[in-house]
């Protein structure tokens, strides 16, 4: 019987599927709650100072961390289908 185990890539440090989607919904969770603070944040300082343009530049990176993770569960459920690859039929 085959393993019915999906893995996202080949190798030592191979995660199974679900658990590598699992983690970067983790990761997308904690960056909206990050994002929420520091627009609450922003909102009590003042727009010229150092600290506002900081927040700017840490919500520019939040969203593309956001963004990241967000092509990655699309690759991991669309074109990682493990059973039809040869390359990864051994898993």
């Amino acid at each position: 019987m085959a393993n019915t185990i999906e893995i996202v890539a080949p190798g030592l440090y191979a995660t199974p599927k679900a658990e590598f989607i699992d983690g970067r919904n983790q990761v997308i969770s904690k960056m909206r709650e990050e994002i929420a603070e520091l627009e609450e944040y922003m909102k009590t300082i003042n727009a010229e100072t150092e600290g506002y343009a900081a927040c700017e530049k840490r919500l520019e990176r939040c969203k593309k961390i956001i963004k990241d993770c967000e092509i990655s569960i699309y690759i991991a459920k669309t074109q990682m289908n493990l059973q039809t690859n040869a390359r990864f039929r051994g898993l």
